[in-house]
């Protein structure tokens, strides 16, 4: 509703028809739709078969660029356009007895301009400008009497539904762009599909592959414009919002992620992949309350915050419950992801990130994690992980007093002997927050100045000013 509000009667109907069909997630049903799909669907494949001849089924592979014949293998996946044109298929195939073949040829042509994130290489034709070509042909071939002013205009209205559907993208509230987001998930990663038994290296995988997919999110290729609308000064607009929308989100999902990554850490170390009910619990139920491992913490204050924290991240990780909807495969409670970040700030968050984003975890990669960390941090969470996964407890108390050995090893170990034991102390120092990390600078300038041979002048130079 939100993204036909306002427009036109074309825009509506490619709204209602456009997500008809999720290969992804209609799969398993797509043998009782093989009536309507007849001539698509073949043998567990998708191919154009070459015995079409209804004018109709070629109308609407001529506009996507298809012939009989061609196998449609190559654009599986939810962004490759599969969906659009089974679901363009659907579309024509019911309204022909209603619409004539001209408004099906538009209808169609919206629906293919939705085909997301197409490369739009410098000095070939744009996504829109082949649209254009092809409708252009279709209007020859099929008779459809359309004039150059409505080839033009469909195109920018095709145009302009594209744009619609970004609109979360550019809200105010970047709360509003992270929902929208995280509902492409099971999209992205079909474990997620199975909603109370999807595992927690599952829940990591998915995690990884949502922040390639916003990393890969280029403003400029994002917003479409056709013979001069919408304005450049619009675009510019929705580019700006975006970006914005865009960091926090970035930092959302890191958090998210390095957070699950500790988690299945644990797992790892103490038996193995397990449901992540199990570790972090239950998924909301209306008739039941079930704790969860975020609730077992307690979330630094923003107060207490690291410095470098972005405050707007900071109050989705700690109140993400009050500002963003629960998903159907996953819940907005994130203590221990709002708690690492706390502590961590977004100066550590990308070397801890380095260590999180290689699923599943194993032995060796989870060590290197839980003794990166530093183990005050670590020690609360273990604690409620022990809590949620009862019958791991025994080993829990055997990885701790590991972790707890670790620590004292690096702490005799001098600063220069690892790289990562001085990005670990920094890690360490980031959560006390600006006055923690004055204090810090003021306890190294006194030892500098009680080290032997250091000059009066040096001394008075380095002498700490009174706060």
């Amino acid at each position: 509703y939100q993204i036909s509000a306002g427009s036109s009667a074309l825009q509506v109907m490619a709204a209602f028809f456009r997500d008809l069909v999720k290969e992804s997630i209609d799969r398993p049903r797509l043998e009782q739709q093989q009536e309507i799909l007849n001539g698509y669907f073949e043998e567990g494949g998708f191919a154009v078969s070459p015995d079409l001849t209804e004018k109709h089924d070629l109308l609407v592979a001529q506009i996507f660029g298809y012939q009989p014949g061609n196998d449609l293998t190559q654009i599986l996946g939810w962004h490759k356009g599969l969906d659009m044109f089974l679901s363009a298929v659907v579309a024509v195939r019911v309204l022909k007895s209603v619409l004539p073949l001209k408004r099906l040829a538009q209808l169609c042509a919206c629906i293919e301009a939705t085909i997301p994130f197409r490369e739009n290489a410098k000095g070939k034709p744009s996504p829109l400008q082949v649209l254009h070509s092809r409708l252009e042909k279709c209007n020859a071939d099929f008779d459809l009497g359309l004039s150059k002013e409505d080839l033009v205009l469909t195109i920018q209205q095709a145009c302009d539904f594209w744009n619609r559907q970004l609109g979360n993208m550019v809200s105010s509230d970047p709360a509003v762009f992270l929902d929208h987001t995280w509902s492409l998930l099971p999209e992205l990663h079909q474990g997620l599909q199975n909603r109370n038994l999807y595992t927690v290296n599952e829940f990591h995988a998915s995690m990884v592959s949502m922040h390639t997919f916003l990393t890969g999110l280029q403003a400029d290729k994002l917003y479409l414009q056709f013979e001069g609308k919408p304005s450049m000064h619009e675009i510019k607009s929705f580019q700006q919002c975006f970006r914005t929308n865009r960091a926090v989100a970035l930092s959302y999902v890191r958090a998210r992620l390095i957070a699950v990554a500790v988690v299945a850490s644990m797992a790892c170390r103490t038996g193995g992949d397990g449901p992540k009910s199990y570790f972090f619990g239950d998924l909301p139920a209306i008739h039941r309350h079930s704790v969860n491992m975020g609730e077992l913490l307690d979330v630094p204050s923003a107060n207490d915050a690291a410095h470098s924290c972005d405050m707007e991240v900071y109050d989705l990780l700690a109140s993400g419950e009050s500002r963003l909807v629960d998903a159907w495969f996953d819940i907005r409670n994130t203590g221990i992801a709002a708690t690492l970040y706390a502590h961590l700030g977004e100066d550590n968050l990308c070397h801890a990130l380095e260590l999180s984003k290689q699923p599943p975890m194993t032995p060796e990669s989870s060590m290197r994690l839980l003794t990166w960390l530093p183990f005050k941090l670590v020690k609360p969470i273990l604690r409620a992980f022990a809590f949620m996964a009862v019958t791991r407890a025994p080993q829990t108390e055997t990885l701790m007093k590991e972790l707890e050995s670790a620590e004292s090893r690096i702490r005799e170990q001098s600063p220069g002997d690892k790289e990562w034991h001085n990005q670990r102390r920094h890690a360490r120092a980031a959560w006390r927050g600006p006055l923690g990390r004055v204090l810090l600078a003021i306890k190294r300038r006194r030892q500098k100045r009680s080290q032997p041979g250091t000059s009066q002048a040096q001394r008075s130079r380095d002498a700490p000013v009174s706060i």
